[in-house]
């Protein structure tokens, strides 16, 4: 028995017990912490929603609680198995702690392996676990670090994917061919699972994972083994480019008004912090620093051991710190940062710093082992658990929890009330029209600041922000979105005709500062959520609501909203998206009786006799009758990633109309879904066809611009 206790299997299971019980007992403290303020409820909301999804498993979730439709935040949350416990509780704390616990574990025992390939002692290794467990999750009640997991927890994946990479590819070459197939699939299934799961974190796992792969390669016994592990790395890469799986992703992040109209936002990245925990002490205190001063040290002392492993993941550190230190001088230079911030690529080598942190301790513990041989790191396997136990639950309370003014489930203040009622998307339900909350802005100052200090002034008030969060809880479909795939042109629709400022903005949100009737209603918005001393009156007034300092809120109903109900008959033709735009924009445009059309529509057009949009899933079902040849203006952006399924015999067609919308052409009767499906299997070509049409129509004004001038 003794022997079993005393065994490394053993062992490792026992701290990683004691982690987890440690871990539970600082999440329940710090149980704010978890999904973290206004980007964490966010990331919890945006999970929870998911339960309502009948996406495919390998197909990204579009929102349509969200602007007129868009790909949400590309976060599968079917594949993230630390989700899972949201849909197995009953309890949101509890689940909340569920989806920590796995997180936490997932990092020690990532880190653990990583050490131990490494050849770092056993001892060391477990302590390296413990080290980036405690710091990098919310296990502390203020954060040691830039707090990326406490209010995004799928980023663990750029913790732990490039180390499992390593693990994956050190193998190869080294043994019989079949386990380098078997190894080469498992990179290949990874990359493949990362593109459906979070493609978006693709950005900075590659990069990440590149001195993983150096390190793998150049711990190569022979010139035999770097030769098939190349070989296998080439064949990724081909099956990848077969695949169409570059295109995949380049479509994702090119098709976005933050690449296509980059002037219109400022990057909030200006501070050093955003390069590396190593300049995070103003922000943060010590750990930060003291993490990677320690790995440098660790890195430094181990750089001509005679082990190999150990000396080229040492090389490996110091390689990775002297470049954020170049990235430092570079982020300093640079006038407008728009890539990631350097601090989120550092999240990869998370691992290698705790490695070679613990690595140093050990060092300084063996030096001393002269007068302390009986704790020498290195063989207290078992005994080191009351300390580390110890050390991490006096760190749990060194300090209050941390507080959230950011609460799930919302308040259900009188608007939010009728709004739930009137508006909520449910499977099978109608679709009854938007809500747009339209708060005013000065040029003085951030559009977003300014927008997001009112909502928070109403979360205090009321408990619910009416802007976002506190709407989306309760399923209310909202043009406001939060997102960094927002589309150029929704972007671009909104800076002619929905906003009074056009000074730069952040990125990821949408501001609508200007309430323009005939644009809302054709984008689908039926109520209008606006603070005392707006312009008006537009529309109805349905419902106040008196808050703190006697503020009396309104929400008002416009009168013909766009809910699947637009037939025009007169065809305007403009092949050009951004013309299309301008001339929506015009104020004698009227979109119920005309269409500007980027295509063919053949025949006369006839007004429907009845025509109205269900929620079917992620899908919308339109059902709808005509004497004739009919065009319906759906609510919901244009892409070439929608997909029409016609239920019954008859036929419709999918058209660009008005710039950005959808429209579908049939005749005499239509019971059709529409869907937004893409995935890496699946029509992994139509964001980046998407990104080629309205890029294409950039382009041409930009060389235009030049000759008209000169006219």
């Amino acid at each position: 028995m003794r022997a079993r206790i005393g065994s490394r299997p053993a062992a490792l299971l026992l701290h990683l017990a004691a982690f987890e019980v440690a871990a539970w007992i600082a999440f329940r403290h710090n149980i704010d912490g978890l999904f973290y303020h206004y980007d964490g409820s966010y990331m919890l909301l945006d999970a929870l929603s998911q339960r309502h999804s009948d996406h495919n498993l390998l197909e990204l979730w579009s929102n349509f609680g969200q602007s007129i439709g868009s790909i949400q935040f590309t976060v599968n949350v079917k594949l993230f198995p630390f989700y899972w416990p949201l849909y197995w509780a009953k309890n949101l704390l509890t689940d909340k702690v569920g989806v920590y616990l796995l997180i936490a574990a997932a990092i020690f025992t990532v880190d653990f392996v990583m050490a131990r390939l490494l050849s770092a002692s056993f001892g060391a290794a477990l302590l390296a676990g413990w080290i980036l467990g405690v710091l990098g999750t919310p296990f502390i009640p203020q954060p040691a670090y830039y707090p990326i997991l406490w209010v995004a927890p799928q980023t663990v994946l750029v913790a732990i994917l490039p180390a499992i990479v390593f693990a994956l590819l050190r193998p190869i070459g080294r043994s019989r061919v079949a386990i380098d197939a078997l190894c080469g699939a498992c990179l290949l299934g990874l990359v493949m699972y990362l593109l459906a799961a979070s493609p978006g974190l693709a950005v900075l796992i590659a990069p990440g994972a590149v001195p993983y792969v150096a390190a793998a390669l150049c711990l190569s016994m022979d010139r035999a083994e770097l030769l098939r592990k190349l070989f296998a790395l080439t064949a990724i890469s081909a099956i990848a480019f077969a695949l169409r799986w570059p295109w995949y992703l380049y479509g994702l992040f090119a098709y976005t008004a933050a690449h296509l109209y980059g002037q219109d936002f400022t990057s909030p990245y200006t501070s050093a912090q955003y390069v590396s925990l190593l300049f995070q002490g103003p922000a943060f205190g010590w750990p930060g620093p003291a993490l990677v001063i320690a790995a440098a040290v660790g890195a430094a002392l181990s750089w001509r051991s005679d082990n190999r492993e150990l000396r080229a993941g040492a090389r490996t550190v110091i390689g990775v710190i002297a470049g954020l230190l170049v990235l430092r001088v570079v982020f300093a230079l640079s006038a407008n940062w728009i890539l990631p911030p350097p601090i989120y690529l550092e999240i990869a080598f998370w691992p290698l710093y705790a490695t070679f942190a613990a690595a140093a301790i050990v060092r300084g513990a063996n030096v001393t082992a002269v007068l302390l041989p009986r704790w020498r790191m290195a063989r207290t396997d078992v005994r080191l658990i009351p300390v580390v136990l110890l050390a991490a639950l006096a760190l749990t309370r060194s300090g209050p929890p941390v507080v959230s003014p950011y609460h799930l489930p919302p308040t259900r203040p009188p608007i939010v009330d009728m709004l739930a009622n009137q508006t909520a998307m449910r499977d099978g339900a109608r679709f009854n029209g938007r809500v747009a909350t339209i708060l005013p802005v000065t040029p003085d100052s951030d559009a977003w600041m300014q927008q997001f200090v009112r909502a928070s002034q109403l979360v205090q008030a009321t408990g619910n922000d009416h802007l976002s969060l506190g709407l989306w809880w309760y399923r209310i479909p909202t043009l406001f979105e939060y997102n960094q795939f927002t589309s150029p042109a929704v972007h671009a629709l909104r800076k002619l005709t929905l906003e009074n400022s056009a000074a730069p903005q952040e990125r990821n949100v949408t501001i609508y500062s200007r309430a323009n009737p005939r644009i809302l209603q054709l984008l689908g918005v039926r109520y209008l959520i606006m603070p005392p001393g707006s312009p008006g009156p537009i529309g109805v007034e349905r419902q106040t609501e008196t808050i703190a300092a006697g503020e009396t809120w309104g929400l008002s109903e416009l009168a013909a909203p766009n809910l699947g109900t637009y037939a025009p008959t007169a065809v305007e033709y403009q092949g050009d998206i951004r013309a299309a735009l301008e001339r929506l924009a015009t104020a004698g445009f009227d979109p119920t009786t005309t269409v500007v059309a980027s295509d063919d529509i053949p025949g006369n057009l006839v007004p429907a006799d009845e025509a109205a949009l269900y929620f079917a899933g992620d899908g919308l079902r339109l059902v709808a009758t005509s004497p004739g040849r009919t065009l319906i203006v759906v609510p919901r952006e244009y892409s070439r990633c929608l997909e029409l399924r016609v239920a019954d015999s008859g036929n419709a067609s999918l058209h660009r109309v008005d710039g950005l919308l959808t429209g579908v052409l049939f005749e005499r009767r239509v019971d059709a879904v529409l869907r937004f499906r893409i995935g890496p299997l699946h029509h992994p070509l139509c964001r980046y066809e998407d990104y080629r049409d309205f890029d294409a129509v950039l382009t041409r004004h930009s060389a235009e611009a030049p000759r008209n001038a000169s006219e």
